[in-house]
């Protein structure tokens, strides 16, 4: 429990001391407050917690250990806690665990009705781990929270921003699809903003589109300064009025009047960023937008290589930068904040526990954590607050558990903020058989990318969570994280391998890797995911015939705006017409990609379709059994096939 322990806390009360084992482990600064039944010392406040009898002072942190069991009126007890300190660190044998119960215990209180009485009384459960005979629960009140909250200047634009901003995308996935799921998400958006959260991140297409309406739902609720953040994609939004009409449905989608922050979305590579700049392109479209009043700040989220970054950061087009950076890609991405930094520009970061990649592998990252840290997700998190070029951190969260773990870790004063950078290059070193992007293998004979395909093949060596895009396999999701890491960087137009095994890689490789086998099993992946561009204008020859005269896509999505783009080049000499379909009622009637109207799924059985081509990957599965048992004489065909990855991330 006593990891649980602040180091900033000064007065530590021990309800139920005991031995005062906790006396020693304490700082110099910090007052220990001994209390208990009888006199274990000199110092020991004698109270009878079963008389109501409780101290008359107060502590910044109550440590109750080995105590509650025992307790008659527990409700009354922990009432008298909640009102003399911010910080509860509680041990208990809940009901659920204790088969053979003390006979001296006097209750047994099931795990959720404690964790809710607690939080009934304003606090907010940051940790609940198992240890022997019960539960250690580390509790902290919610204006606690709100009073340590840091907050930055968000480079130049004069706005203030809280260190812990929130994503919107990582919503359980039950919760989107129900009014009742999205009733829970906006009061975890509300919650977020009680803990002095101000910075909101958004997306149309995020939360499966829900997005837009758990904000909706929200802001309502959120007193004070909060900024919200609005996206595009120029994969969809590929003009200068197609932005325009996208900026004002979010808008009034979420029941705001501007956004205080807009993001041209997931810049993969300069050839991107140069079409987004373009005249009449989607940059001419949030100009317009600003000028008209409806967003603040014009910013950029790259996905684009290091270099690329900062070629788009110098070029001083953009205030702010929403950029991927954590334990794991910290020396690639080190030079992007620092240019950021230098151009004045805020910075959000995205992913900061690498989606979840850096507890799930705590081991490999264990010599990142330095004293007080409470495990590899406070350390990670302390990390990226070291760096001073960046503004915010988002973190995407299900639970409220999680959220309060987060805005705690990034709250506490962090003793070792001024060594800490240092110490995490020296102590995490290179990982042992992983690519560290030296660049001595520039210059294939073959033409092939060698660092690049490398550092991509990095991400499959970490163990990944138990799904990723609403898929199982333990290969899919490995292939997965390896083709999302490459994506915007490489085109593959057919599967053949093309290295010729002449070994010049591996003669100057410094961690001597298998490349040539490793390369192999890349294009072995390619071939059998459906990557090539080969391999993808076949299988849309495969669904859709040149004399069809009728063509649906479901939904509409990214993965159907890139599908528009290929059927156009594949079949320009076709006549067919295309309908795109969506289940989610704020999209229908909406322009999409093309000028095409989005159409509800009432509309199929009048269209006369020759196929609908269900382009999303993440649900084709459920999407293919509703539709088809909704109109069994369509006939439905799903783009993707088992053992592709998504064709678009």
């Amino acid at each position: 429990m006593y990891e649980f322990v602040s180091d900033e806390a000064t007065t530590i009360m021990d309800l139920g001391c005991g031995m005062q084992a906790l006396r020693n482990m304490l700082s110099r600064h910090q007052v220990y407050i001994p209390v208990d039944c009888i006199a274990r010392s000199d110092d020991t406040i004698v109270c009878d917690f079963n008389k109501g009898e409780f101290p008359q002072q107060n502590g910044d942190v109550c440590l109750i250990s080995g105590c509650l069991e025992y307790i008659h009126n527990w409700k009354c007890f922990l009432n008298a806690v909640a009102r003399s300190c911010t910080q509860i660190c509680l041990s208990y044998a809940t009901a659920e665990l204790t088969r053979n119960r003390n006979m001296l215990w006097v209750n047994s209180i099931p795990e959720i009705e404690l964790i809710r009485f607690v939080v009934d009384c304003g606090f907010e459960l940051a940790d609940n781990n198992r240890y022997l005979g019960g539960r250690l629960f580390n509790f902290i009140s919610r204006k606690e929270l709100r009073r340590k909250m840091q907050y930055r200047m968000f480079g130049r634009t004069g706005k203030m921003i809280s260190l812990v901003g929130m994503g919107a995308n990582r919503f359980r996935p039950e919760d989107v699809g129900t009014p009742e799921g999205i009733g829970r998400c906006a009061e975890l958006v509300v919650r977020a903003a009680s803990m002095g959260v101000n910075f909101f991140d958004s997306a149309a297409a995020y939360s499966d589109g829900r997005c837009e309406e758990i904000l909706r739902h929200a802001l309502p609720a959120i007193r004070g300064t909060r900024y919200i953040c609005g996206k595009s994609s120029s994969h969809q939004e590929k003009t200068r009025d197609a932005v325009l009409r996208h900026i004002e449905r979010s808008l009034m989608n979420i029941g705001i009047d501007h956004f205080d922050f807009y993001y041209m979305w997931s810049i993969k590579s300069l050839a991107q960023y140069e079409e987004i700049m373009a005249p009449g392109g989607p940059y001419e479209g949030v100009i317009a937008a600003r000028d008209r009043g409806l967003l603040g700040h014009i910013c950029f989220s790259s996905h684009a290589s290091a270099s690329d970054a900062v070629r788009i950061i110098q070029d001083g087009a953009f205030e702010g930068i929403l950029v991927s950076y954590s334990l794991m890609n910290f020396r690639e991405n080190d030079v992007v904040l620092d240019a950021a930094r230098a151009k004045g520009m805020g910075v959000a970061v995205m992913n900061p526990l690498g989606g979840g990649i850096i507890p799930q592998n705590a081991s490999m990252f264990d010599a990142a954590i330095m004293d007080g840290d409470t495990g590899i997700s406070d350390a990670a998190l302390k990390f990226i607050h070291a760096n001073p070029a960046v503004s915010t951190v988002l973190c995407g969260v299900e639970t409220e558990r999680e959220l309060t773990a987060n805005v705690w870790s990034l709250s506490k004063r962090d003793a070792n903020i001024g060594l800490r950078r240092a110490f995490v290059n020296n102590a995490l070193d290179a990982f042992p058989g992983f690519c560290t992007g030296c660049g001595y293998c520039v210059g294939c004979p073959a033409g092939i990318p060698i660092p690049v395909l490398l550092s991509a093949y990095n991400k499959t060596k970490f163990a990944a969570s138990a799904g990723i895009y609403n898929r199982r396999s333990p290969e899919i999701i490995k292939r997965t994280n390896f083709f999302r890491a490459i994506e915007g960087k490489i085109v593959f137009e057919h599967d053949r391998n093309p290295c010729v095994r002449c070994g010049k890689c591996e003669k100057i490789c410094t961690n001597n890797l298998s490349i040539m086998d490793t390369l192999a099993e890349i294009y072995e992946w390619i071939a059998e995911s459906c990557v090539s561009s080969a391999a993808r204008k076949e299988r849309l020859h495969s669904l859709v015939r040149d004399d069809c005269r009728h063509v649906g896509l479901y939904t509409a999505g990214g993965d159907t705006a890139f599908v528009l783009a290929l059927l156009k080049r594949e079949f320009a000499n076709s006549a067919f017409e295309i309908f795109v379909f969506d289940s989610n009622p704020l999209r229908w009637g909406q322009t999409y990609v093309g000028g095409l109207v989005v159409k509800s799924p009432d509309e199929i059985p009048v269209l006369d379709l020759d196929v609908l081509l269900i382009s999303n990957y993440v649900h084709s599965d459920e999407i293919y059994a509703a539709l088809t048992a909704r109109f069994p004489d369509v006939p439905v065909r799903k783009l993707h096939a088992d053992n592709d990855v998504p064709w678009v991330f």
